[in-house]
């Protein structure tokens, strides 16, 4: 009954989920506890609602979508409002409280949401180690990383690559 439970709800929720992408049932057969099955399906719905909050901001404002557009083509550097206001051409006191405004997140809740959810669609694939997301993604000190990620997901990043 759990499994055709979890199983329905997985398939319900991937459909505009990018960060799970794989078969719920198979995933469940993994996991010898009841509290283990909990934590997966936490993670999920952390996964969920993060990605949700993501494609909000992505409203269909030209503003926006030219600075979201900067934002994604340069992931893998040191983004920040500046870069994108020169971008833009706003000044960046109007930028901050324009994408505010349209998106209800500040830029920089907004560029960390996006990295976390790129980071765990490449834990999810072992495309890349943690240790090897948080120089792609311009963090010092993994530790600094790794806090960021447990932040909004909830689970390290090495957790959330075991679980997942």
């Amino acid at each position: 009954m759990y499994h055709f439970l979890i199983t329905n709800i997985c398939t319900e929720i991937s459909q505009p989920l990018e960060t799970y992408t794989g078969d719920a049932y198979q995933a469940m057969r993994q996991f010898d506890t009841v509290e283990e099955i909990c934590r997966w399906i936490e993670m999920l719905l952390v996964d969920y609602a993060t990605e949700i909050s993501i494609h909000q901001v992505e409203l269909k404002d030209p503003v926006i979508e030219k600075a979201i557009e900067y934002i994604k083509a340069h992931i893998f550097e040191k983004v920040c409002a500046e870069d994108v206001c020169r971008y833009i051409g706003f000044s960046k006191a109007y930028f901050s409280k324009y994408f505010k405004e349209k998106t209800n997140l500040n830029f920089r809740a907004y560029l960390l949401d996006l990295k976390i959810t790129y980071a765990q669609q490449q834990l999810a694939s072992n495309s890349n180690t943690p240790s090897e997301l948080s120089v792609m993604f311009g963090y010092e000190e993994y530790s600094s990383f790794s806090r960021a990620f447990k932040m909004r997901t909830g689970f390290s990043p090495i957790d959330y690559q075991k679980n997942i």
